[in-house]
Order: C-alpha cells, then structure tokens, then sequence
C-alpha cells in the first residue's frame, strides 16, 4: 500500500535544506536566519515535488498551485502529466480573501 502523505515531510525536509543552503545556516543559526534563507527562495520546486514556492517578509504565504492524482488499479498516478494545476490570480485572491474574515 503506497502512502502518498509521507512525500509532505520529505517535502519540508527539503524545503529546510534549500533555506539552510541559502542562509549559510550553521548549528548556531537563529529561527530568524532560518527565515532569511525561506525569503531567498523564489519560484522553488523542491526538486519537483513541490510547486511553485516563494515566501515574501511580512506576508503570509499562499500557495496557489497543487498536484492532482486519481487512484487507479490501485496505485496512485499522477494527473496533469505530473505538472502542478494552479489557480488563477483572481481566484487565488477570493480564497485568500475568504480565509481572513
């Protein structure tokens, strides 16, 4: 039985490897620096397994594509050719919207 949720935290392992590869991090780096290797990264795709992935000082991080998959014979496969579907940008911001009443 595949478990297609393990793939999230091999995703922010990733993700905290190509901050610290940014930021130079050392043992004794702060959660701010941690922070400054996030915002040099733009347009990261973890190798692919992400989407598109930008963080920007001062604002909170909406994440407007996805990867789509169907259950078949029993196996998980990727729709889309594996290429990530995003929302548009008006539709992006009417769910970023929503989510701040």
């Amino acid at each position: 039985v595949e478990k297609p949720n393990t793939i999230f935290a091999w995703a922010g392992g990733v993700l905290f490897q190509k901050a610290a590869m940014a930021a130079h991090l050392t043992p004794a780096s702060s959660p701010a620096e941690v922070k400054k290797g996030l915002y040099e990264l733009k347009n990261e795709t973890l190798g692919g397994i992400a989407p598109p992935l930008t963080f920007t000082p001062g604002r909170p991080t909406f994440v407007r594509c996805y990867f789509t998959d169907e259950l078949k014979d029993g196996r998980i496969v990727p729709l889309n050719g594996g290429s990530p579907s995003c929302l548009s940008q008006a539709d992006a911001a009417a769910v970023a919207a929503s989510t701040h009443q």
